[in-house]
């Protein structure tokens, strides 16, 4: 390969590659600050009482998305994938310990299970107390204690759900 195919290849494509997704990004941006400031989107309680902060999350979450699939598509186009995600795999079978039969992607995997559970049921939570509870008008206390209910249940569930059907599979696992 030549000096001027490599320089191609390796800056110039992927260049291109970025502004067309950062241009992707910002017209995304836009449409999502349009949608909020629409009546429909003023009625959501999460606009209401977090627009600024919906926002700039919103926007943090489109550019990761927008980062992560201009790295995949570079490392592809560099021909390097394949092998980062298998020196990524060695990396996640790793033993903890010398002795231990724990692994790193283990541990990660229990992390995001227990973080994602969370998130998830805290959106289940507030949605389901401002949204959906609020407008009733029930007795003081009453839409606070189903949310938390909902969202302590939720979360068990989606903490505990995986070991348990690891359990009916013949694996041993505690929840």
């Amino acid at each position: 390969m030549r000096l001027s195919q490599y320089i191609r290849v390796a800056f110039v494509y992927p260049t291109f590659f970025a502004i067309g997704i950062y241009a992707t990004i910002l017209t995304c941006t836009l449409l999502l600050t349009e949608a909020v400031d629409t009546s429909a989107g003023a009625r959501l309680a999460l606009v209401r009482h977090h627009r600024q902060a919906t926002l700039k999350w919103l926007q943090r979450l489109l550019r990761g998305l927008g980062l992560g699939f201009w790295l995949v598509a570079v490392l592809s186009l560099l021909g390097i994938r394949d092998a980062l995600v298998s020196i990524m795999g060695w990396a996640l079978a790793l033993p903890i310990g010398p002795t231990s039969s724990l692994k790193v992607g283990t541990v990660l995997s229990v992390i995001l299970i227990f973080g994602g559970g969370y998130l998830v049921a805290s959106a289940v939570r507030y949605v389901l107390r401002e949204e959906i509870l609020c407008p009733l008008n029930m007795p003081r206390g009453i839409p606070e204690l189903v949310a938390s209910s909902t969202f302590c249940e939720y979360w068990w569930y989606s903490s505990c759900r995986p070991r348990a059907s690891a359990r009916l599979s013949g694996r041993s696992s505690r929840c």
